[in-house]
């Protein structure tokens, strides 16, 4: 199992602990691993990576977007021959490390430079690679790769990742940037699954959203499927039938990060919707 040198970019006009204005002390990197992993434990300990994997048929290759902590990862491996995980975050990826050789799963990790096609078909059962989902290079380096789906869950990054992305620092960051972020990654994967999912292959987004008093569940799943048709384009089939949700809530409050969902409705549901590629 390979696993080459990781490369940490540094801002050095991002101060460790940064105080927003708005949103109050920024967690840092290693802090919001940290805490994801919590998280992520009460997701798992709740059949919710289970129930996000048991939306796909067994396939061949997924790409996961962003691995946090690895459990989903392992959720993924139950499904798929090959995962290949892009994941931004050093801390999260030494956590999935840590989860995978804990579960005895054969992986690598690479950084985009080193990447090249026989990542895909390497004998590892999990190829991370250290880069950005919005880094155009991932689409030269995996395009014909036959990839099955695309699994994009639960989709966040620390203040310090999301302000880099738009130019920023931790203490300008605005809190509608943080849900544009989460936005621009899914229209992103649906870009990119135009160029990397056989036809028939799947984008899977699973979201914590915030269930309106009085909307009916049918309201509800109806308008989720109308803005990921818009987000989507035309090369995806978006029905409501391909939505689901699933209560939670204790998960929400297992961490010290803060959702706004969790702090707007009185229920907070996950939704998993599958996008079919035409």
């Amino acid at each position: 199992m390979g696993e080459a040198k990781r490369r940490t970019k540094v801002d050095g006009s991002l101060k460790i602990g940064a105080k927003n204005p708005n949103l109050g002390t920024a967690m840092t990197p290693q802090q919001y691993a940290e805490e994801w992993e919590i998280s992520s434990s009460a997701f798992d300990k709740n059949g919710h990576y289970k129930w996000m994997a048991e939306q796909f048929c067994n396939g061949d290759v997924v790409l996961e977007v962003g691995c946090g902590s690895g459990l989903g990862t392992m959720a993924l491996c139950e499904k798929f021959n090959k995962i290949i995980s892009v994941e931004v975050s050093e801390e999260c990826i030494d956590r999935t490390v840590a989860t995978l050789r804990s579960a005895g799963v054969a992986y690598e990790v690479s950084d985009i430079e080193n990447m090249n096609s026989d990542t895909i078909t390497s004998s590892s059962k999990v190829s991370v690679l250290h880069a950005s989902i919005f880094n155009e290079g991932i689409k030269s380096k995996i395009t014909g790769g036959n990839f099955s789906a695309i699994a994009c869950w639960l989709f966040g990054a620390n203040p310090y990742t999301i302000s880099d992305h738009y130019g920023s620092t931790p203490q300008r960051l605005k809190g509608s940037e943080i849900s544009k972020y989460r936005e621009d990654a899914q229209r992103h994967c649906f870009q990119l699954g135009e160029h990397i999912l056989v036809s028939g292959g799947i984008v899977s987004m699973v979201n914590r959203m915030g269930f309106a008093a009085g909307a009916t569940e049918p309201e509800f799943i109806n308008a989720l499927s109308d803005e990921y048709k818009v987000l989507s384009g035309s090369a995806y089939t978006i029905t409501p039938k391909n939505t689901v949700i699933r209560a939670i809530d204790s998960e929400m409050k297992s961490s010290r990060i803060s959702y706004v969902t969790s702090q707007l409705s009185n229920l907070t549901v996950l939704t998993s919707t599958v996008a079919v590629r035409i």
